[in-house]
């Protein structure tokens, strides 16, 4: 049974607790306090306990005698419990004797009914004990609504004792100096407050009451100020103390402070800026002068102050000489910013001229109304400076401080426009310094710059009044000679420079010997173009540098047609390797002594627009230089594993020879690479067999090494390509973990008529028998060749006598045709 009543006096809920194990009663009681409250019930003292502390009833209609616990044991376990808000209890008995009257008002009751239960009796307790609970909760509760409010206040408010005693703190958290409300009660303020702080508050207690002296003291390491307020509460309470109110002002005071070196920064900054600022009045007269004005216009603000500005601020055009009218006369004129015009001019009264920059506005009171102008000006002396400089810089190199590459492409504008005026020629000369990159990184930057240094200092001797010497790079001078009418003027030129760099440079690291290539290229007669021309000049003089270097070359169309089919090659190879359309031809490794096939080269070809087949030695050093030749090598492997696969399963015993270039075995992951490709195909790693050149294995040796181990562990076989035209060390041989040995194919061509290529296959032969090593000579293409080779010893070979490199499906039904003739002709030999 549940009832819910807000009293309009407390405008709070108040509940009653019925506790009896006998229903009757509790009933009756509940007719008794309907419309009183809100009522709860209980049939025993667990249950009474478990709603009490449920509910918090305001008032408890408890029954004494019960079967489990009496009701006296409940109120006093009430009663013990510390965070249990003690309601009102009153005890019902049906014995009116002075004992138990006793034992429940000394079990905290405040009153107790008899039995049978005087119902209007009743009503008028409960009532006049509700209406004490509910003035007891609204006084709690105005209480906790002004602790609150007190406590939210930006202010700590305390009270004190007249012996400084606190007994009242709003400040529970102790935000303010450490200590809390409860910490602060009862003790000392000389044990709460900072010895400053507390010293002069008890000095301005003595002052009138209501005073409000501002204190400051040190707080955590810097400054905290605080306004005091007291209030003496003995006329008011007749209880000597004081009320203590301190506001924390320390932002305000940060303000103030930070106003005021503002103000006196803006004094300080008209003074300092590096700026000149004058200020008029409404009739145009001086009445302030910085001392930057005062320099730049040559007269003191004492002297200009109430002068016309006309008279103090001179103003010219810098190009015309004219006068220019006062900017901040015409600001007052026209009431905007007005503007210096370019190129103005500043006349001192001491003779100096400034080129200066700056604006003139209005000045405006608080009110809007305009009390004058000022002006803000600039000396642009250095600017100008700087930019002349800047200028210079821009059209000259810094280190030789000779006409750079922009300059250079003007002059070249005007000596190709000239030439085709006149009739006459314009050339231009590209000077490369030869290895100067591996110069420069053994001697260092300084001794490098040096270098360039006295180059140029040794070019500008043979450099004429009508011609022009540049630096367009790192490493790279370039001379246009305009007004020629004959070539053997320029040729001279190019002899003269080589003559000047004969002589050894001078270093601090010593003497240092240097060549220069050049390439040279003239107009009209090579192109009429500024761009054109220095291309062509490039072009020369990379075939200078090819045909040995320490020499000069002339741009001639085969150049240009040599330029173009490189340029034709370097797209086409992007394209293929982009595109993965190279094309992997194979030719057959067969035995010398039987007509059959024992292995397989992969070769890579490539064809052009028109599809004619590229000649490898075209575009594999090409693929090397464009760092290319890694994606190729992997592209021929992946596709010689794949087609492998095709005829293992009629030629099982047939493996496949692939190439490897020498990035591809710089590589630390090579390994991985080779293995995954394997992975991808069914070939075994025994019938894979990877050609590498001695040149290859010599760029880094031990990492080399530690990769062809790896890979002969996996079973791959390892052959040596072109083996006798590098190093050719047996110290080498035993190093690398070689199977294969393959004799280049031009001592296989020359051993008919050169003793010394016919020794050098000779030994060769014998040294794979006695390192137990197989044989393969490239190259066969005759049958005396052949005999010779059988008749050395010689177990295998490849050449055009046996077969041309052929593309996969060609290749696969020349080895069924091999392999069919061999079986139906029997043990058929060559010879």
């Amino acid at each position: 049974m549940s009832m819910g009543i807000m009293r309009m006096d407390t405008q709070a809920p108040l509940t009653v607790l019925l506790v009896d194990d006998d229903e009757a009663t509790r009933l009756l009681l509940a007719d008794a306090v309907s419309g009183m409250a809100e009522i709860i019930e209980a049939d025993c003292g667990e249950t009474a306990l478990r709603q009490a502390r449920s509910y918090r009833p305001d008032l408890i209609l408890l029954d004494i005698s019960m079967p489990d616990l009496s009701g006296i044991e409940v109120c006093e376990i009430l009663k013990a419990d510390p965070e249990f808000e003690h309601p009102v209890v009153i005890f019902i008995t049906a014995n009116e004797s002075e004992v138990i009257e006793t034992q429940a008002l000394g079990a905290g009751g405040v009153d107790y009914l008899t039995k049978p239960i005087n119902v209007k009796n009743c009503r008028l307790k409960v009532k006049n004990h509700l209406q004490q609970s509910a003035q007891v909760k609204q006084v709690k509760l105005e209480h906790q609504a002004l602790t609150s409010m007190i406590s939210s206040l930006p202010v700590q408010v305390t009270y004190w004792t007249r012996d400084w005693v606190n007994k009242y703190s709003n400040d529970p958290e102790g935000a303010w100096f450490g200590h809390s409300a409860m910490e602060m009660a009862g003790r000392s303020i000389d044990d709460l407050l900072p010895p400053r702080l507390a010293r002069l508050l008890r000095r301005f207690a003595t002052q009138k009451a209501g005073s409000a002296p501002q204190i400051s003291y040190l707080h955590n390491g810097s400054e905290r100020h605080l306004q005091v307020n007291f209030v003496n509460t003995t006329p008011v309470t007749g209880i000597q103390g004081y009320l203590l109110t301190l506001i924390d002002i320390t932002s305000l005071k940060r303000t103030e402070r930070e106003l005021r070196l503002q103000n006196e920064n803006y004094n300080v900054t008209l003074n300092v800026i590096g700026d000149g600022v004058i200020s008029i009045n409404t009739d145009g007269r001086v009445t302030y002068m910085n001392p930057i004005a005062e320099r730049l216009t040559g007269i003191s603000s004492v002297a200009a102050y109430g002068l016309p500005i006309e008279e103090v601020f001179v103003l010219h055009n810098g190009l015309t000489g004219d006068r220019i009218d006062s900017p901040e006369l015409l600001a007052l004129e026209n009431l905007c910013v007005n503007y210096l015009s370019s190129n103005s001019q500043l006349a001192g009264h001491d003779g100096n001229v400034y080129p200066i920059e700056g604006s003139a506005a209005t000045v405006t009171d608080t009110d809007g109304r305009i009390t004058g102008a000022v002006i803000v000006f600039r000396d642009l002396s250095d600017t100008v400076a700087i930019s002349d400089k800047m200028d210079y810089l821009a059209y000259h190199d810094q280190l030789t401080g000779l006409p750079n590459r922009v300059q250079l492409q003007q002059r070249l504008e005007d000596a190709i426009a000239f030439a085709q005026a006149s009739g006459l020629k314009t050339a231009l000369i590209l000077i490369d310094l030869d290895n100067f990159k591996y110069i420069n990184d053994s001697l260092g930057y300084t001794q490098g710059n040096s270098l360039i240094k006295q180059v140029a200092d040794r070019l500008k001797k043979l450099n004429e009044s009508r011609a022009t010497l540049s630096r367009i790079g790192g490493d790279e001078f370039a001379m246009v000679i305009p007004y020629i009418d004959d070539i053997s003027q320029v040729e001279r030129m190019a002899v003269n420079i080589h003559k000047q760099m004969e002589t050894p440079f001078k270093l601090t690291e010593g003497e240092c010997g240097l060549s220069v290539s050049m390439g040279i290229s003239i107009a009209a007669e090579d192109t009429t173009d500024e761009e054109d021309l220095m291309r062509l000049a490039d072009v020369a003089m990379y075939r200078a540098k090819y045909e040995g270097r320490g020499r000069h070359c002339f741009f001639s169309n085969q150049l240009e047609e040599a330029l173009l089919s490189r340029h034709a090659i370097e797209q086409l190879i992007r394209t293929t390797v982009k595109n993965q359309s190279f094309e992997v031809h194979y030719q057959a490794k067969f035995s010398l002594w039987e007509y059959r096939i024992v292995g397989v080269e992969a070769l890579v070809r490539m064809r052009d627009s028109s599809g004619r087949l590229i000649p490898p030695c075209e575009f594999i050093p090409v693929a090397e230089e464009l760092n290319l030749i890694e994606q190729l090598g992997e592209q021929v492997l992946k596709t010689a594993c794949s087609d492998a696969d095709k005829w293992l399963p009629d030629h099982p015993e047939v493996p496949v020879a692939v190439n490897v270039s020498a990035s591809q075995l710089k590589r630390t992951d090579f390994v991985d690479r080779v293995m995954a490709i394997l992975g991808q195909s069914s070939l075994p790693p025994e019938m894979l067999e990877l050609e590498v050149t001695e040149s290859a294995l010599m760029q880094n040796i031990e990492t080399a090494q530690q990769i062809i181990e790896a890979l002969h562990n996996q079973g791959i076989v390892i052959a040596l390509d072109d083996f006798g035209t590098g190093y050719s060390s047996l110290t080498y041989l035993q190093r690398f973990n070689i199977d294969v040995l393959k004799i280049d194919q031009s001592f296989i061509q020359r051993m008919g008529d050169n003793n010394d290529s016919l020794a050098i296959v000779k030994n060769v032969i014998s040294l794979g028998k006695s390192l137990n090593l197989r044989v393969c000579p490239e190259g066969i293409e005759t049958q005396d060749q052949l005999k010779e080779l059988i008749r050395l010893g010689c177990e295998m070979g490849q050449g055009y006598l046996f077969c041309r490199p052929i593309p996969i499906d060609e290749f696969i039904r020349f080895m069924d045709d091999v392999k069919n003739y061999s079986e139906s002709a029997g043990n058929l030999y060559f010879i």
